[in-house]
């Protein structure tokens, strides 16, 4: 179920340019904490493309003269050009180097150009001004439609799900200690499982978790991990609490199908 709240758009707007300017405050101090050091490997760059340079032009001058010497043996050269036999080997040692790519200044803090882009990631990614707050909510008292009266978008996503099978793996200290058997994700987005694992434990307990995996016809992926409390001393099955958990999965998904649950 979709609910719709009302919003005020000059209030929204308000504030909407308020986090721009704050984000463009963020990225002028970012910048400011990079921008020494990348100064100072742009003059180290830069020394090392001006000594290269400077050995090319003068290697290269080198090989005019002694090619004109062949020609013409009495012609006289500058001395700064140094000795062109001595030299003969290293110059044709530089001038076989791959040219060397002259480094680009380290561009200037562009404020307009910045809170452009801003301007465009948050058009792009968050919700506009005035634009009404969605908010989202699974009824389970309603019934399921059944599937022949289902458009075909939502048939199809029903059968990619009937595809889909989730399991999980318990963690203790890192080392994997159980591993439940696949189930189904039904009509309801549940997956139920109703299991008791027993663990003998014969070290400290440091970390227990739970990592939630996905299979499908061909390949799984991981989904999420779940840290779980470590349970006290004195707990026991007889006294332990049924304890609801949330997690959260980062893994981005694009979506197939124009229908509820895509």
């Amino acid at each position: 179920m979709i609910n719709e709240e009302k919003c005020d758009e000059a209030i929204e707007k308000e504030e909407w340019e308020r986090e721009l300017l704050d984000e463009l405050e963020e990225e002028m101090e970012d910048y400011e904490a990079c921008s020494e050091k990348l100064f100072e490997e742009y003059e180290i760059a830069m020394n090392k493309w001006k000594q290269w340079n400077k050995a090319q032009k003068l290697a290269k001058k080198r090989q005019k003269l002694r090619k004109k010497l062949e020609e013409e043996p009495d012609v006289e050269y500058d001395s700064d050009v140094g000795d062109l036999q001595a030299t003969r080997f290293e110059d044709e040692k530089i001038l076989s180097e791959p040219e060397m790519a002259k480094p680009k200044p380290v561009s200037k803090f562009n404020s307009a150009i910045t809170l452009e882009k801003l301007k465009h990631n948050a058009l792009q990614m968050r919700k506009k001004p005035g634009d009404p707050k969605l908010h989202i909510s699974v009824n389970h008292d309603i019934p399921i439609t059944p599937l022949n009266q289902c458009p075909r978008q939502e048939v199809q996503r029903r059968n990619a799900v009937s595809k889909k099978k989730l399991y999980f793996k318990i963690m203790y200290n890192n080392k994997k200690v159980s591993e439940t058997c696949e189930r189904n994700l039904n009509q309801d987005f549940k997956a139920i499982w109703g299991q008791i694992f027993k663990i003998q434990i014969v070290q400290y307990p440091l970390n227990l978790r739970i990592e939630i995996f996905e299979s499908g016809t061909f390949s799984g992926s991981h989904l999420a991990e779940l840290y779980i409390p470590i349970p006290a001393a004195s707990q026991t099955a007889l006294n332990a609490k049924l304890i609801d958990h949330q997690f959260s999965s980062d893994k981005t998904v694009p979506p197939k199908y124009n229908a509820v649950g895509s």
